[in-house]
């Protein structure tokens, strides 16, 4: 322990590290090579992982790291989450691993393998999906593989190969529906395969 206040390192975590003027930061008890530095009221549960900087920050699996932000949770192994407030990643039935959270508020990685949320606020990428992302946006949903909606709100994927850039209260949906893409517009959606949506209001594909 290297300076702060009310930093506790608790058994059996053998070679972690706490270093620098934090307060109330915690490594868990069978959490070795785990570190927090600097920070307030920090968390750290599980081997290898670490917690730099923010406040209110919390892992709980193996290989994680939270840096900066406030109320993050991190409970899938190699995960991160960079900077924001209120974000999780969690396992839900299935591993949200090597996913990341990046500046973004009220957001969620739940049971999606190797995903992202990078920016907006109130996104989430759900059970079942898997190498899928948000990029910006506001209260957006995937579900699905290799799906992305970026600066979109209020807009939801699923199926296989879909996105949806710029658009407001759109959705690509059906266990069935790939390779379909709307770009703009407002209350838009695709329920087939192939399809693409450029703009306009109310339009529907579908196959």
């Amino acid at each position: 322990i290297l300076g702060g206040a009310g930093t506790l390192i608790k058994n059996n975590s053998n070679g972690s590290v706490f270093a620098g003027g934090g307060n109330n930061n915690v490594v868990e008890s069978d959490s070795a090579y785990s570190a927090t530095i600097a920070g307030v009221d920090n968390d750290v549960s599980g081997n290898y992982s670490v917690v730099i900087g923010g406040r209110l920050n919390e892992t709980n699996n193996e290989y994680c790291g939270i840096f900066g932000g406030l109320q993050n949770t991190v409970s899938s192994f190699y995960a991160t989450i960079l900077g924001g407030n209120n974000n999780e990643i969690v396992n839900a039935g299935e591993s949200s691993s090597n996913s990341s959270i990046i500046g973004a508020n009220l957001s969620a990685i739940s049971g999606s393998i190797s995903s992202v949320v990078c920016g907006g606020g109130e996104n989430r990428i759900g059970e079942p999906s898997e190498y899928s992302m948000i990029g910006a946006g506001y209260r957006n949903l995937v579900r699905g593989t290799y799906n992305a909606i970026i600066a979109g709100e209020d807009c939801i994927t699923s199926g296989t190969l879909a996105a949806i850039v710029g658009s407001n209260q759109s959705v690509i949906s059906g266990a069935t529906t790939s390779r379909s893409v709307i770009l703009g517009g407002t209350i838009n959606k695709i329920t087939g395969v192939t399809s693409v949506i450029f703009g306009g209001d109310n339009n529907v594909a579908g196959g």
